[in-house]
């Protein structure tokens, strides 16, 4: 059987094909290194943890068949054979069986000593066998111990294993009695991988499950060991913490009762059971957590009398319910409780102290007009106005909380409103434009973020504080910054266009009020102070030209996001950090301009004006969009491939264009290699031969516009020379363009110190 392969496994090892496996995964790092989703480092890395794991393997394979005896057999008087070693002369590890019983009993002692583990396959393709009950001694199992054992109906595993693995029955169609591993702790959907369970026996040291977990499967009867301490069942459910937390109902049912003394229904306890339309609660329930009867076929629900939350999505998709009635005491309800459920109509008591986001969406419920199906009981510290506004209500003034009307385009927030909360309006898909009052302190954190449709939403005087993502991937088109305001939230402007970079961004027009002493504006940018220098906070889009300042040392995430208008950009290397895709520029920029804080080269700033050609745009997104500073290598290596790039060759005809283009694309060639500053090897041999490689073409381009310049220079790079000026001359001469042919013929002179008498002429 070739025992020292197979042992790995039991002792956490590889398995018996650890070989083959570490050879197929040195195969895929090699493909993720050829679909560029690795570099070669870390592929590099990959395959040096691979072989030190696999020189582990080999050498945990050593020590153990050094450890192991040799295979031995042992017959009972049943006719099953054991075939077996011990271990350190300590315990036994089974590794083979053979039998035409239908009870199969793993014996506790071989020889004297514990069987405390199973090989891998050790009781697999056993097709007699309608039952396997594990010695409580075993604490290892390999994988597929049990496979393709066809008539398995009831499987006990041993008392002391910790952990189940859906392998052990692999293909064991069967199975409908399943005994859990005694010290498994949390039991998962992978029981239900196999067979068609009808009863489980859950063992002693089982208290947690997979939210969700029956719902996937089709049990009959369930027990629980009774030694266990965390949890119990009444046949149905199963409790924890003595009875007073509903975890899970395990069994299909229509109709339950949640027995008295029960005070919590926990994460989804009810969930995805469609079957079940009635659920009985006590009195004594106080909360009911998130997803609770999510996609449940409930009919109605009554909140019990001590019921004081509703969680997250608690009711979520429950299609059949159209009956809901929350009494007094209730405090809390989540986000999404009710959505996508049948109700037409909901009180909310004056108790309730905080409602969440969206509560119904997806359902026939209304919350504006005369003829609202949403109500709040007066009295208490929420509030409803007509048109769907929810308000809170505190000694300092009043907070608006949600807009619960899903359909409202425009909306004016209350007077005497303090305090826009968080998420007020996020994903609120067709307002256009909220009214802010003057006396409004505070706008929270994603109160209006996704608000695609959003466009007006202007500031009043008394603003404070703007929170994070407050407007982000909104289409807010102008910002004015009151005089107050001291806090601007991260990503707080940046409207849709610049954050995905679908569409060009929103915002066009960007003020700063006189007087603020922490944000001012230069056309086209918003600044805001910081104690380390100023940050550009966010692009108005629209502005051809835009120089920041010399303050300026950070710009913000997205703060040119999606830029479609811009030209002309001043910067300086003083901006020692680039926010993600603060420099994000979808357009193509005709000017950059680079002061720099020290001069480099004799160079006290760089102008890049990248050709006007498809590829420039990529190429400044490359030089741009990923940095996280104003990385001149970086800048000039993208710069040089956009030269390269600028123009093809192998077109088959060429027309004026393609010549402007020629001399164009020399010109900057020409120039980059006279002055070749931060340029690469690469770069500096890809310019070379964009030029040696069309050097008639080149030339004829110059010729056209007649710059003797650019033949100077082109002597100057050796790149036109003696070994290929002839040919240069024999081209231009078939153009009849005397005088530059005249010209070429001059240089010839002086190159080859002929006479003054050439007779090419």
């Amino acid at each position: 059987m070739g025992w020292g392969r197979e042992m790995p496994v039991m002792t956490g090892g590889l398995d018996a094909e650890g070989d083959e496996e570490f050879s197929r995964i040195k195969e895929v790092a090699v493909v993720a290194l050829s679909d560029g989703l690795r570099s070669v480092e870390e592929v590099e890395r990959m395959q040096e943890i691979f072989a030190r794991n696999h020189d582990e393997h080999e050498r945990l394979v050593r020590e153990d068949a050094a450890a192991c005896s040799e295979e031995r057999a042992l017959m009972l008087d049943d006719g099953t054979l054991w075939e077996y070693v011990t271990v350190h002369d300590e315990y036994v590890r089974i590794i083979g069986c053979k039998t035409d019983t239908v009870t199969l009993e793993i014996p506790a002692t071989i020889e004297d000593k514990p069987v405390a583990e199973l090989a891998v396959d050790a009781c697999s393709y056993l097709e007699s066998v309608c039952e396997i009950i594990c010695s409580p001694q075993i604490e290892k199992i390999g994988n597929c111990a049990f496979r393709a054992c066809t008539k398995l109906e009831r499987l006990v595993l041993p008392r002391n294993v910790e952990t189940y693995d859906s392998s052990w029955v692999r293909g064991c169609r069967k199975l409908s009695e399943l005994t859990l591993p005694g010290m498994l702790a949390r039991v998962t959907s992978s029981i239900f991988d196999e067979g068609q369970l009808g009863t489980l026996v859950i063992g002693f040291a089982t208290y947690d499950f997979a939210p969700g977990l029956f719902a996937q499967g089709k049990l009959e009867s369930i027990r629980i060991d009774d030694e266990n301490p965390y949890i119990t069942t009444d046949g149905k459910a199963i409790f924890a913490h003595e009875g007073t937390h509903l975890r899970v109902l395990a069994l299909s049912c229509e109709r339950y009762a949640v027995p008295d003394g029960c005070q919590v229904i926990e994460k989804k306890a009810f969930a995805n059971r469609s079957e079940l339309y009635e659920v009985d609660l006590p009195d004594a329930i106080t909360t009911i957590e998130d997803y609770a009867f999510s996609y449940s076929g409930l009919e109605s629900f009554t909140s019990p009398r001590d019921l004081r939350t509703i969680g997250e999505r608690a009711f979520f998709r429950c299609r059949k319910l159209a009956q809901v009635t929350l009494d007094e005491g209730l405090v809390s309800i989540g986000d999404d409780a009710f959505t996508g459920t049948g109700i037409e109509t909901l009180r909310v008591p004056a108790t309730l102290e905080t409602l969440g986001n969206s509560i119904a969406a997806d359902t026939k419920l209304s919350f504006s007009g005369d003829d609202a199906g949403f109500s709040i009981a007066a009295g208490g510290i929420l509030e409803i106005d007509r048109e769907g506004g929810l308000y809170r209500n505190t000694p300092e003034g009043k907070h608006f909380v949600h807009l619960l009307d899903d359909k409202a385009r425009e909306y004016t927030v209350q007077p005497g409103t303090i305090e826009i909360e968080p998420h007020a309006f996020a994903h609120h898909a067709h307002v256009t434009k909220v009214m802010l009052p003057e006396g409004l302190l505070r706008i929270g954190g994603a109160a209006f973020r996704d608000c695609h449709e959003l466009v007006i939403a202007d500031f009043p005087s008394t603003l404070e504080e703007v929170g994070d993502e407050a407007f982000l991937d909104t289409s807010l088109s102008r910002a004015f910054i009151p005089r107050n305001l001291r806090r601007l939230g991260n990503t707080a402007l940046i409207t849709h266009g610049a954050h995905n970079g679908d569409e060009a961004p929103s915002l066009t027009s960007i003020g700063v009020e006189e007087g603020n002493e922490r944000f001012y504006s230069v056309p086209g940018l918003l600044i805001e102070r910081h104690d380390d220098g100023s940050h550009v906070v966010v692009y108005a889009d629209g502005t051809e030209s835009v120089r920041i300042p010399e303050d300026v040392t950070v710009i913000d995430p997205y703060a040119f996001g999606g830029a479609r208008h811009l030209r002309e950009l001043f910067l300086s290397d003083r901006i020692r950090r680039v926010g993600m895709r603060g420099l994000s520029l979808d357009c193509f920029v005709e000017h950059f301009h680079i002061d720099l804080d020290e001069p480099h080269e004799g160079h006290a700033c760089f102008d890049f004006y990248f050709p006007d050609a498809p590829r420039s745009v990529h190429e400044i997104q490359l030089a741009f969009n990923l940095s996280s500073s104003v990385d001149l290598a970086r800048i000039f290596k993208h710069y040089d491939s956009a030269i390269v790039n600028m123009h093809e060759f192998d077109k088959q005809a060429s027309t004026a264009g393609d010549d402007f283009d020629v001399y164009g694309q020399a010109k900057l060639a020409i120039e980059r290699l006279s002055d070749p500053i931060l340029m690469s090897s690469t770069n500096k041999i890809m310019l070379t031969q964009v030029l040696t490689k069309n050097l008639e073409e080149v030339c004829e381009a110059i010729a056209r516009h007649d710059d003797r310049s650019l033949i100077d220079e082109l002597i100057e790079l050796d790149v036109l020379n003696k070994d290929n000026l002839l040919d240069v001359i024999d081209h231009i001469g078939k153009l009849q363009d005397a005088a530059m042919t005249g010209y070429l013929l001059e240089i010839k002179r002086r190159m080859f110190q002929r006479s003054a008498v050439d007779f090419d002429l």
